[in-house]
């Protein structure tokens, strides 16, 4: 298994088990996403596998599926499948080689395979906190995910970025606080 394979199956699982814990009456409460309720909130991050998935695989899909119509139990159930799916294409011989089609536009596979790994962990913890859970990913996966999103913020077109502001923390704060600064969390 390659880093990038392991650090998505393991991120991507502890994420999915969040999404497990999720009580039927949180569902349409909201998450800390401000514009998002903690089922829209995971709506977006199954699509994204989900189309991640795809776009790896070879699929030319240039939008993501939707949830919305998808009772409570079968969108936490749909993540797993969705998981697999992606460290699946992964592995395939020159999935991240190929420039594949995501919602802003073309990016090498790499890149499309490691966003998938930062909404895994920072939406993982949004929805782990916004529930009342607690998540804790490998630290080697949030390193990388660290050291791609870094060098990522400062090519974002002005008005463009998804994120908030970034906030500051110490350079020798953990690499998931420092992760979750960066991206204004």
């Amino acid at each position: 298994m390659t880093p990038i394979q392991a650090h998505l199956a393991s991120s991507l699982a502890a994420t999915a088990t969040v999404v497990d814990g999720i009580a039927s009456e949180q569902w349409g409460q909201p998450s800390t996403c401000e514009e998002w309720t903690v089922r829209q909130l995971t709506e977006h991050l199954v699509g994204g596998c989900a189309l991640t998935a795809s776009v790896l695989a070879g699929q030319d899909s240039r939008a993501r599926p939707e949830y919305a119509d998808v009772p409570d139990a079968e969108l936490a159930a749909a993540l797993r499948p969705a998981s697999a799916a992606i460290t699946e294409a992964v592995s395939s011989p020159g999935a991240l080689e190929k420039i594949v089609r995501v919602g802003f536009g073309p990016v090498p596979g790499a890149v499309a395979a490691r966003l998938c790994l930062v909404e895994a962990i920072v939406h993982g913890i949004d929805l782990a906190r916004s529930t009342g859970q607690v998540v804790d990913f490998d630290a080697a996966a949030v390193d990388e995910a660290l050291a791609f999103s870094a060098p990522m913020m400062t090519q974002l077109p002005p008005g463009r970025s998804p994120f908030k502001p970034s906030t500051s923390v110490a350079d020798e704060a953990p690499a998931i606080d420092r992760l979750l600064a960066l991206l204004g969390r």
